[in-house]
């Protein structure tokens, strides 16, 4: 998922994971039977949500989740 995003590809995952936390408006979920409708909405929106998933991989990046961990955690990042 990482590596996708940080390429500005937008991801397609069923519905119901924790993708959607991290990939936010790059991915593109969907249910059972409904794949290739995701895909359409995908190819039709492509530039858009490769600038997303370009700011998904830098919100998730190790430095900025290590941050948020230690803040988290009551504790500072070294």
């Amino acid at each position: 998922l990482m590596a996708a995003l940080s390429m500005g590809t937008p991801v397609v995952a069923p519905a119901g994971g924790t993708a959607a936390e991290i990939a936010g408006r790059a991915l593109e979920s969907f249910k059972p039977g409904e794949l290739a409708v995701a895909l359409g909405r995908v190819l039709g929106d492509a530039g858009a949500r490769g600038e997303a998933a370009i700011a998904a991989a830098r919100r998730c990046d190790w430095d900025t989740v290590a941050v948020r961990l230690a803040q988290a955690m009551g504790t500072e990042a070294s």
